[in-house]
């Protein structure tokens, strides 16, 4: 923020695991167009730029989200299977976060009236980390908690805002192997365990998304016990 005299760069391509989180987005919604990324592991080839540099090499060189379906598509192609590479602009990344915290705000209320909530579906991607679009999508599930809770409306619509939101955001999203078929929609929220996430709490607390969003209440809430 403040460089490049004001002007946003295009987009930031992470060539490294677990990259691709709604924080990290957050973060830099004022200083980049678009964030690409993968929230699974990166393979040791890393990304394909042979590809990424004759794209930019070409008389028509591609836009930022042209030029992130490259990426994720060369990356898939020869990625191992089981890996996710997406891209998400930064434009609405401010509603991104609002339907974040509308969503903790309601699995808080949920988790308060039924005791420790269990979302079936929702995919892990790290231990630290866990697929956003897969939240969203296990609260809607028939197996969720809708039908348990008396906020099941307003959790139901807030799981629904968060997957508009999502949409508005990424231009491309490409899986390989387990997780083709998976509801894992390319981006990451962090929602660790109770001992790492009291080793980290004061760095999560200092992010631009955590202070924005309630999501860090939650956590307190889930992981630690706190009102």
């Amino acid at each position: 923020r403040g460089s490049n005299r004001g002007r946003k760069l295009d987009m930031v391509a992470f060539d490294s695991c677990m990259a691709a989180t709604v924080e990290a987005l957050y973060e830099m919604r004022d200083s980049i167009g678009w964030l690409a990324g993968t929230e699974s592991l990166m393979p040791g080839e890393g990304l394909h730029y042979r590809s990424l540099a004759q794209a930019l090499d070409a008389a028509s060189p591609p836009s930022p989200p042209e030029l992130g379906e490259i990426l994720a598509r060369s990356f898939i192609s020869r990625a191992e299977a089981g890996n996710v590479m997406a891209v998400f602009g930064s434009e609405h990344a401010e509603e991104l976060a609002a339907a974040c915290s509308r969503m903790a705000r309601e699995l808080h209320a949920a988790g308060r009236e039924a005791g420790r909530l269990t979302l079936h579906r929702r995919v892990k991607m790290d231990n630290h980390g866990w697929d956003l679009e897969s939240i969203a999508r296990a609260a809607l599930s028939p197996q969720g908690p809708l039908r348990e809770v008396s906020n099941g409306p307003a959790l139901e619509a807030a799981a629904r805002k968060l997957l508009e939101a999502f949409k508005l955001c990424r231009s491309s999203l490409r899986r390989s192997g387990a997780l083709a078929s998976s509801s894992v929609g390319g981006l990451s929220i962090q929602w660790p365990e109770a001992g790492d996430y009291k080793q980290y709490l004061k760095f999560y607390k200092s992010t631009a998304f955590a202070r924005a969003t309630l999501w860090d209440e939650f956590l307190d809430w889930r992981e630690l016990g706190l009102e």
